[in-house]
């Protein structure tokens, strides 16, 4: 920070410098150190008079990133972007959501995406400046689904992995799993079927628009 005294032939050009806070800003010869957030006021005074300036130190944020770098959503399919910044102790956390494609794929003020018809558009989160971007792939909702079987038998603590077939140019980001007897037979958020105990049971698969399949399960 400069001072510059007028007129330049003033007997006094002495300047001298104060911080009404040396905790957040200090100040010596008008160099200032930022020292934590906040904000403080800078006197400056030269020949009896005095100006101000206010400072305010901010943490600046050095990166953002998605949960997601990319993602394939079916037609009409929801899906949330969640941001990461670094550092935690950012002061300006506000997410700024933008689309290149609104007629493929949209996003609102919380980070949710909305697939609006088959192509590809990129969604753009930015954060004090940062920005960082998803690709979203859009296909037409599935119309039905089929698993890679439609019955298992499996040995007690044997596992089984279900996977989902989608009609060509179809997709469905969101799957779940359930059980109908999950004490005889668990499955997990990914489709990872396990045998607990003898008996049998019937996993339903589920898209997001509701298309079902199921897997009859028997445990000897």
């Amino acid at each position: 920070m400069k001072a510059t005294v007028t007129p330049s032939n003033a007997t006094n050009k002495k300047v001298s410098w104060k911080s009404t806070d040396s905790k957040v800003v200090a100040v010596s010869n008008g160099k200032l150190t930022a020292k934590k957030v906040g904000s403080a006021d800078i006197f400056v005074t030269a020949g009896g008079k005095m100006v101000t300036c206010k400072v305010t130190v901010k943490v600046g944020v050095k990166k953002v990133t998605l949960n997601k770098k990319s993602v394939t959503l079916g037609v009409k399919e929801t899906f949330t972007l969640k941001t990461t910044i670094t550092p935690k102790n950012a002061t300006n956390k506000k997410v700024k959501w933008t689309f290149d494609k609104k007629n493929i794929a949209t996003v609102n003020s919380k980070g949710v995406v909305t697939a609006k018809k088959a192509g590809k558009a990129k969604i753009t989160a930015t954060v004090d400046g940062k920005k960082v971007s998803c690709t979203v792939t859009v296909k037409k909702a599935p119309s039905k689904i089929t698993l890679n079987k439609k019955s298992v038998s499996l040995k007690k603590n044997k596992t089984f992995q279900i996977k989902v077939k989608f009609p060509k140019n179809t997709t469905s980001n969101k799957i779940t799993y359930k059980s109908s007897k999950p004490k005889i037979v668990s499955v997990t958020s990914t489709g990872k079927v396990k045998a607990l105990k003898k008996g049998s049971a019937t996993i339903t698969v589920q898209t997001f628009n509701k298309k079902k399949a199921t897997l009859k399960v028997t445990v000897k």
